[in-house]
C-alpha cells in the first residue's frame, strides 16, 4: 500500500507540476494574444504655447460710427403791432450760431454773385470767411465796383463779364459799390455759423440737421439786427422758435 501510495505520489506531483506548466503557458498565450488585438490609438496634437495662440481680429468699439443725433428748428418773424400791414424789413439773414465752440469750417466752393439788370444790384449773397467770390455782369452796361474790405481793387465789368476770384474775412455785411453810378449798392453778408439762412419774400426760415448745443438765433437787415435768444437743442425735439420785432419801433 506504501508502495502504491508512493507510487502515486510521484504521480500526483507530477500532476501537479504538470497543472503549474499548462497554466503558465495560458497566461502566456492571453497576454500575447491581448497584445496582438489591441488597437491603436491616436494621440491628439500637441496645443501651441498661449504666446503663439493668433487671435481673431476685431474692430475697436470706437471705430463704428454711430450718427449724432440732429434735430430741426423752424421759426418766422412775426410783427408786434395791432392792426396794420407787416413792416417791410427788406432781404434778412437769419442764422443760428453755436456758443462756446468753433463755427463751421471754410468752404472751398466759390460764391457767385450775378446781377441781370441794368444797374448792379444781385440779391443778398451769403458767403463764409475766406470764401471764393465771383461777381458776374449779366446786364447790359459796363460797371466798376469795389469795397472798403478790398483796399486799391476795382473790378471793371463789361456785359457778360466776371471778376477776378475773390474773398474776404471777418463777419458781418460787405457793402459794394459801383464807381460809375453812384446810386447802386449791394450786400454780401459774411458769415461762419453753419445754419444760415436769407428770407425774401417769405419770412418763414427752417435749420434741419442742428446737432445739440446751446445757439444763438440772430438776424440782420438793412433795418434791424441783432441776437434774437438763447436757443437749447436737445437732437430730439423739433423746436418752434417765432421772431418778434416791434413793429412801431422800427417804422413808427
Amino acid at each position: 500500500m506504501q508502495g502504491q501510495a508512493g507510487a502515486g505520489g510521484p504521480r500526483f506531483w507530477r500532476f501537479a507540476r504538470s497543472r503549474v506548466g499548462v497554466g503558465t503557458i495560458g497566461i502566456a498565450c492571453l497576454a500575447s494574444g491581448c497584445s496582438s488585438d489591441r488597437p491603436e490609438v491616436s494621440l491628439p496634437t500637441a496645443r501651441p504655447p498661449a504666446a503663439e495662440v493668433e487671435r481673431p481680429v476685431t474692430e475697436p468699439a470706437d471705430s463704428i460710427a454711430t450718427p449724432r443725433p440732429t434735430a430741426m428748428v423752424s421759426g418766422d418773424i412775426r410783427f408786434a403791432r395791432r392792426g396794420g400791414p407787416a413792416v417791410d424789413i427788406g432781404e434778412t439773414v437769419v442764422y443760428l450760431r453755436r456758443r462756446g465752440t468753433a463755427q463751421g469750417t471754410r468752404s472751398s466752393s466759390t460764391v457767385r454773385v450775378t446781377s441781370e439788370t441794368e444797374e448792379f444790384a444781385p440779391p443778398l449773397t451769403v458767403a463764409r470767411p475766406r470764401q471764393g467770390i465771383v461777381l458776374a455782369n449779366e446786364g447790359p452796361l459796363v460797371h466798376r465796383i469795389f469795397t472798403s474790405e478790398l483796399e486799391d481793387v476795382a473790378f471793371e465789368l463789361a456785359p457778360g463779364a466776371r471778376s477776378d476770384r475773390f474773398s474776404v474775412g471777418g463777419r458781418g455785411p460787405v457793402r459794394f459799390y459801383c464807381s460809375l453810378h453812384s446810386d447802386e449798392t449791394f450786400v454780401i453778408y459774411v458769415e461762419d455759423a453753419p445754419h444760415v439762412a436769407v428770407l425774401n419774400d417769405s419770412l418763414e426760415f427752417e435749420f434741419d440737421g442742428v446737432e445739440p448745443g446751446r445757439y444763438t438765433l440772430a438776424i440782420w437787415s438793412e433795418r434791424v439786427s441783432g441776437p434774437i435768444r438763447e436757443v437749447s437743442v436737445d437732437g430730439f425735439t423739433r423746436l418752434r422758435e417765432p421772431i418778434w420785432l416791434f413793429a412801431d419801433l422800427i417804422d413808427p
